[in-house]
């Protein structure tokens, strides 16, 4: 490979680092806002045309329209995801061949975690969220309880997706 196009690598993985991680704060942002703008209170001339059905129903069928939108963006966003960290994979390829190992691990790692909440996780997550969707929030059913921890669970494994990707930033300046 040139010495121009080896240099030009590390661009391109940066870039392609920055778009996830600037979609996944974006997709969380736009997730938890969702929920804040599809809310009767917030929406006073809609709660107004659709006060016949009953403001329970009302409620009921905001949260399940945040909550499509959600499902739609995340299951989008984790496909989107898992091809880019497959594209930084190909440019590290590229770029160490098998050279420097600890970028193509760390990558390895946020392919992992990016390919379980595809797959297993977010599948999940749509299932008992639509499930859960016209069940009313209080007594806490056994299922709510689980789609919360699941939940916590996926949060908190794109947190270390996050952190890994900022430590693969660092990395790919390193040399």
């Amino acid at each position: 490979m040139t010495a121009t196009r080896s240099a030009k690598l590390p661009a391109l993985q940066t870039l392609v680092l920055g778009c996830l991680i600037t979609g996944t704060i974006l997709v969380s942002i736009v997730a938890a806002g969702n929920f804040a703008i599809l809310d009767a209170e917030r929406l006073p001339r809609a709660a107004e045309r659709l006060h016949a059905a009953g403001a329970d129903n009302v409620r009921f069928a905001l949260r399940h329209g945040a909550g499509e939108l959600n499902r739609f963006y995340f299951l989008l966003w984790n496909r989107v995801q898992l091809g880019l960290v497959l594209l930084f994979l190909v440019f590290e390829w590229l770029r160490s061949r098998g050279k420097r190992m600890l970028r193509l691990w760390v990558g390895v790692a946020v392919l992992v975690l990016a390919a379980a909440m595809l797959f297993y996780f977010t599948p999940w997550i749509i299932e008992t969220g639509r499930s859960i969707d016209f069940v009313p929030a209080e007594p806490i059913t056994p299922e709510r309880a689980a789609f919360r921890t699941m939940h916590g669970i996926y949060m908190a494994l794109d947190g270390v997706k996050l952190l890994l990707a900022a430590f693969l930033v660092a990395l790919t300046f390193r040399d």
